[in-house]
């Protein structure tokens, strides 16, 4: 398994997946998240209008209706090379890891979320959950084809819905006991590394130690490697020394999306890891930002053709993180993603390479 010593760790780069697709004739056996309606606001933390039902419905994406040849109606303003696609739908999953491994990704951090407040999954069983069944089905497909690939997970359900200490404990507990002795399951220092999203969101640095105190008696704590997101959006005076075991960042704040905004997120993660006993840090590289189609009028970052994309790479190389994490892969509603789309072509995972064999060979 991809075990990596942190005094010794090559340099990594990885790509955030969303897994949350699903289309009516793929095996999720409906539209899901494709056909998120239009919100009406800026959107991402801004207030947004509430409006009558009627008009609610009237906003709905429709991806049965078609935009123009090969265009369906969805809540995304690109467009993917595979069309709407299911993320149950191993030939999708071979093809986007034969995508991943040409833009020289050491792997995925595979998304442990869903979208939309009425989404049955989050009363799922954790093992029947969409997230986790496309992640058993991608480890699958890397392994049968050998690909040079891995994966680790991000978990973030918690965070949105506000889950008990509990089910935190739980649902760890059985990442832990899924994938601890997974073989394509990223490992720093014998131990699962999970990405943590958002961390103080809905929960306080007292919910965390107790998280943690429970793991740390069922023997579960010294198998994790936490890595803490977003930490100092909430909790910018976070001091509480060993309870993580790194920091990172999904994104970078639509305002801040430029080479400044990158060095001062960097620095803040930076520090962050050596006031706290942390022990690790990532980077961030990010192609562009755009959920017009998601939110009316919505919030753009243009891509300016990859020159931001690649002003950002340059910027993080620059700072040395120990790993490099790139958002998106596939976040169609956001407009960050680098998977093909019938805009550009595969020209973003060929900007990817290009970075990622210029980190690789620096760091």
């Amino acid at each position: 398994m991809p075990d990596y010593h942190l005094r010794h760790l090559p340099p990594q780069v990885w790509a955030h997946y969303h897994p949350f697709y699903g289309t009516p004739d793929g095996p999720t056996g409906k539209w899901l998240t494709w056909n998120e309606p239009l919100h009406l606001g800026r959107g991402y933390g801004a207030d947004e209008a509430q409006i009558p039902p009627a008009l609610v419905e009237a906003l709905k994406h429709d991806p049965d209706r078609f935009l123009s040849p090969g265009r369906r109606d969805c809540y995304a303003t690109f467009h993917p090379k595979l069309g709407l696609y299911d993320c149950l739908d191993v030939g999708v999953l071979s093809q986007q890891a034969r995508w991943a491994a040409q833009a020289e990704l050491n792997g995925f951090i595979w998304g442990y979320t869903v979208v939309g407040d009425d989404n049955a999954e989050r009363h799922k069983p954790q093992a029947e959950t969409l997230y986790d069944r496309s992640l058993r089905l991608m480890l699958d497909v890397v392994r049968r084809e050998s690909l040079p690939l891995a994966c680790s997970i991000h978990y973030d359900c918690y965070c949105w819905y506000g889950y008990s200490r509990e089910r935190i404990v739980k649902e760890l507990d059985y990442i832990v006991e899924t994938y601890l002795d997974h073989p394509l399951m990223l490992h720093f220092d014998g131990r699962l590394v999970v990405f943590l999203y958002s961390v103080f969101m809905s929960h306080s640095v007292e919910d965390w130690i107790a998280v943690c105190d429970v793991l740390d008696k069922a023997g579960l704590r010294n198998k994790l490697f936490l890595v803490a997101g977003e930490v100092w959006v909430y909790r910018p005076d976070f001091l509480q020394p060993g309870l993580f075991d790194g920091f990172g960042a999904y994104n970078q704040g639509v305002d801040f999306l430029d080479p400044g905004g990158i060095t001062d997120l960097a620095t803040t993660l930076n520090t962050m890891t050596q006031r706290n006993d942390g022990r690790f840090w990532t980077g961030l590289a990010q192609p562009g930002f755009d959920g017009r189609a998601w939110h009316h009028p919505g919030r753009v970052v243009a891509r300016d053709h990859g020159r931001l994309y690649e002003s950002l790479w340059q910027t993080t190389i620059e700072l040395s993180p120990p790993m490099v994490t790139v958002c998106s892969f596939n976040e169609w509603g956001e407009g960050t993603q680098i998977e093909p789309a019938q805009e550009y072509g595969d020209f973003y995972l060929e900007l990817t390479a290009k970075w990622a064999r210029t980190y690789k060979s620096q760091a």
